[in-house]
């Protein structure tokens, strides 16, 4: 019985691919992995003068680590596959989604949108201020950033705010008790002076044509700032 299983165990193919490992090359350096990767998904480069064999680009290949490259010289480098993140993209929640949260959700807090701040010139020389306290959604950033650039050619625009705020909401004919809802949207805390847009790089009648257009998306009064 021991025998059978240990005939077996030397006919599978990682027990093979590690024999061959262990015996030396006949031509050292002439092995080149055939199998790439995608620019985007390779991740660093792990350069080892010893410890890789040519036998070893199929453990590489085969397993899905990387690949593995001779050089006549320095020995084998190994490329291994960074660690990607994929955002998720949902259509109710808009384009500038956060999904980079420890707690993905949140208490209405309007507190924190009471008081002033940035509400100075730090990027562009045209700006949009916001005159009152409010919630913009990512929705409506994505609107007015789209009505700046359609309406303004050249410049370069500044973006002030983020949404990273989630709003929850729960089903119709839910009860008390039930649990906090699902996210719904994603807003950001806009405080009473706040430069939400800045523009630089164009004359001032295109950037006050941009920026009135795009405070016509939001939910607030706005007015044009310049420096």
């Amino acid at each position: 019985m021991a025998t059978r299983v240990i005939s077996q165990i030397r006919k599978l193919p990682l027990v093979n691919a590690l024999r061959q490992a262990s015996q030396p090359s006949a031509t050292p350096g002439s092995y080149s992995s055939r199998w790439t990767m995608p620019s985007t998904s390779v991740g660093p480069t792990l350069k080892k003068t010893s410890g890789l064999t040519p036998a070893m680009g199929s453990l590489f290949r085969n397993s899905g680590l990387g690949s593995v490259t001779a050089h006549p010289r320095s020995g084998f480098s190994a490329s291994i596959p960074s660690m990607s993140v994929s955002v998720r993209y949902n259509s109710t929640s808009g384009i500038y989604a956060n999904v980079r949260k420890r707690f993905t959700k949140e208490r209405r807090n309007r507190g924190e949108i009471k008081g002033v701040s940035d509400n100075v010139l730090s990027f562009g020389k045209y700006a949009l201020q916001a005159l009152e306290p409010a919630w913009i959604t990512s929705k409506q950033i994505t609107a007015g950033q789209l009505a700046i650039k359609r309406n303004m050619r050249g410049g370069k625009l500044f973006m002030r705010i983020f949404p990273h705020k989630p709003i929850s909401l729960r089903p119709a004919e839910t009860r008390m008790g039930r649990g906090k809802g699902n996210i719904a949207f994603w807003v950001a805390g806009v405080k009473t002076g706040r430069m939400i847009y800045e523009i630089n790089g164009v004359p001032e009648s295109v950037a006050r044509k941009a920026i009135t257009v795009a405070a016509s998306k939001f939910p607030l009064r706005t007015r044009f700032v310049k420096c």
